[in-house]
């Protein structure tokens, strides 16, 4: 590996999603004057202390590829991480980690990959035209949904009842996975899951898709119900890592 192709400590390309923005703020530390007391999977990503001119103090941090993929209540965080800062955001500070490094490094580095699609996600895990056919059928029941939005990553299709995640979905060569938002009450037909409020449905043919869809509206309406009584939507969000189907 040659020198000219690290961009800075051993990172050797610009990151392309979210997990890259993390790996690149954890080599960066020293720079940004951070300390990291908690990082996980749930909003916010991560508890810092930042130290700086106006003395040390906490930071909840939330990382993004794109600032514009935030789409969080911006009263949760202090601050948005992200490779490059494409939008303003209102009531939550951005820091740019791309102007970063061109500051350290005096490199330039123009623009950045466009933002993977749902296509390109099922491309890279070889799903077959007939589950890419049952991911589309489920897929129109969730955006049929009120106030439902997704987000693809580098993992997952992410669904949001408004700013609060009731669904993911991910790809496997003989399935699609769909992990639906319990509130840690039982929910039928879900299989098996460490996560206790996201459990996880396997589509194979086309007789999983009305019990998926029958849940997936159950699932909506806890997130709804929670919502409406002024509580908080606790669960633990999906890692970078697969869990895999069991």
């Amino acid at each position: 590996m040659s020198r000219e192709s690290v961009i800075f400590r051993g990172i050797r390309c610009p990151p392309s999603e979210e997990q890259g923005v993390v790996a690149l703020f954890a080599v960066l530390l020293p720079e940004l004057g951070f300390e990291i007391e908690h990082i996980g999977a749930s909003f916010p990503d991560c508890i810092a202390w930042r130290t700086g001119g106006e003395g040390r103090e906490r930071v909840a941090i939330e990382f993004e590829f794109r600032s514009s993929g935030f789409d969080h209540d911006p009263r949760g965080c202090d601050l948005v991480v992200c490779w490059e800062a494409d939008v303003a955001l209102t009531g939550a500070e951005v820091m740019e980690l791309r102007t970063v490094v061109e500051a350290l490094t005096g490199r330039q580095f123009f623009g950045s990959p466009p933002a993977l699609t749902v296509d390109q996600l099922m491309d890279r895990r070889n799903v077959p035209a007939e589950l890419r056919k049952l991911f589309s059928a489920v897929d129109a029941h969730l955006r049929a949904l009120d106030n439902v939005h997704s987000k693809t990553t580098g993992w997952y299709v992410h669904y949001r009842a408004g700013k609060h995640l009731f669904a993911y979905v991910s790809f496997y060569p003989d399935c699609v996975r769909v992990d639906l938002f319990t509130g840690g009450q039982p929910l039928e037909g879900v299989g098996h899951s460490k996560s206790p409020t996201f459990k996880p449905f396997f589509i194979r043919d086309a007789r999983d898709v009305p019990l998926v869809s029958a849940r997936i509206s159950e699932s909506y309406g806890r997130v709804e119900k929670v919502i409406h009584e002024g509580g908080a939507v606790r669960y633990s969000s999906p890692s970078s890592s697969s869990p895999g189907p069991t």
